[in-house]
């Protein structure tokens, strides 16, 4: 999207906005074209340039987000020498994402069978491992248990409209990723 024109990314961001508004309402599969054309005051037509279909728009924001909360966060933090100070700063400006964003997590978590809370437990196993690529079989079940308390604690702060304060949350996240790898 690094070519498109100011008023194309204005146009690509309002139909992703409106569909957010539209998931709050109702879920994805009852949202029609029709619905989100009216929701962003575009036609038909205008929708097509930019997405396939309802599904290609919703994969478009899921992986937006993911790109945002992982790729991002991670090269910002990437050459910071001590692990536990690049955790630190990547949990606590992923809470901050997750915390303005929480209206598109609260939408993606509430799912009963969220393909997204499973795609972030698969990226937080992957970090671990990455991580740590020497780990034997009892390591990794305990990584594949503190990335599913991870996963638990966020879903949690979610649902209490981001409460406590993310600084504390992100030091029980830190808490359990320090006690996976000791």
């Amino acid at each position: 999207m690094g070519d498109m024109s100011a008023s194309k990314r204005r146009t690509d961001r309002d139909i992703r906005e409106s569909l957010i508004r539209l998931l709050e309402e109702k879920p994805l599969h009852r949202i029609t074209v029709q619905d989100l054309c009216h929701e962003a005051e575009i036609n038909r037509t205008t929708f097509y340039r930019y997405y396939e279909d309802i599904y290609a728009l919703y994969d478009a924001v899921t992986q937006g987000f993911f790109r945002q909360l992982f790729v991002d966060i991670s090269k910002k933090y990437s050459s910071e020498k001590s692990d536990a100070v690049r955790l630190r700063r990547s949990v606590e400006e992923a809470l901050d994402l997750i915390e303005k964003r929480k209206n598109l997590c609260r939408i993606l978590f509430n799912d009963t069978d969220s393909v997204f809370a499973f795609r972030l437990l698969q990226e937080i196993q992957k970090i671990a491992a990455q991580e740590h690529p020497e780990t034997d079989s009892l390591r990794r079940m305990r990584i594949s248990y503190m990335c599913g308390g991870i996963l638990t604690v966020i879903l949690e702060w979610i649902r209490n409209d981001c409460t406590p304060d993310k600084k504390e949350v992100a030091s029980v996240i830190e808490a359990g990723v320090h006690q996976a790898f000791i």
